[in-house]
């Protein structure tokens, strides 16, 4: 028997899973990050994995890209600028992001 924050963590690995398999992006176009085993499903849908510095080994060794950044510091954003300069829209995107901020200013 599992304990309650394990079958949680395993509910949420679940919905995530069905969530790229529900969306209109199709799995070669998503973009998924994760530190733990559960998030082992959603690699294997996604056209792109990614692992934070401090993943469990079997994640990094698992994932297409391990990022310099750990969870919570940073990983995530640097996926996204990472994958907003292979795009070529890295500038125009925080262009309109300080535009944005600063308008609300």
């Amino acid at each position: 028997m599992i304990g309650p924050a394990r079958a949680s963590l395993a509910r949420f690995a679940l919905i995530a899973s069905l969530a790229l398999i529900a969306s209109a992006c199709p799995g070669e176009k998503a973009a998924a990050v994760g530190d733990d085993l559960l998030d082992l499903p959603v690699f294997r849908r996604a056209g792109l994995s990614a692992a934070p510095a401090d993943a469990r080994w079997a994640v990094r060794a698992r994932a297409d890209l391990v990022l310099r950044a750990p969870a919570g510091f940073g990983a995530g954003r640097a996926l996204i600028e990472r994958i907003l300069r292979a795009q070529g829209r890295w500038t125009e995107e925080f262009r309109r992001y300080v535009g944005q901020c600063s308008s609300g200013w």
